[in-house]
Formats: C-alpha cells, structure tokens, sequence
C-alpha cells in the first residue's frame, strides 16, 4: 500500500477519472445498443481499458484484496 499523500490523490483522481470513462463508455453503448446498432470494437476496447485503469489505480491504493 502507498503512503504518501500526493501518490495516493493521484491514484485516487485517476481511479475516479477512469471509472467515469468506463461509465460513460457504458452508457453510450446501451444507448447505441437500444437503438439496433451493435456494439463496436472500440467501445469494447475503451471499456475495457478505462476498467483497467480504475482497477490498477484501486489495487496501486490498496483497496482491492
């Protein structure tokens, strides 16, 4: 687990950050979904990558077992 302050808002922004991205990217794809149209590649590919990222920052804090 990482102690200092500074690394740990960072951590903290970026696990926020992304989780709004994978969210965003979620709710665009519903959306697109609903209306007929499959979910592409790239949307599976940024969900996946902002995911990633939420997690990393989440397991870097010590959060996750």
């Amino acid at each position: 687990m990482i102690t200092d302050l500074q690394i740990q808002h960072e951590l903290l922004k970026t696990a926020l950050e992304a989780t709004d991205a994978y969210l965003g990217v979620e709710e665009h794809a519903q959306l697109h979904f609903s209306s007929g149209a499959p979910v592409t590649n790239q949307m599976l590919h940024d969900f996946t990558y902002h995911m990633a990222r939420a997690h990393d920052a989440l397991q870097a804090l010590g959060v996750l077992d």
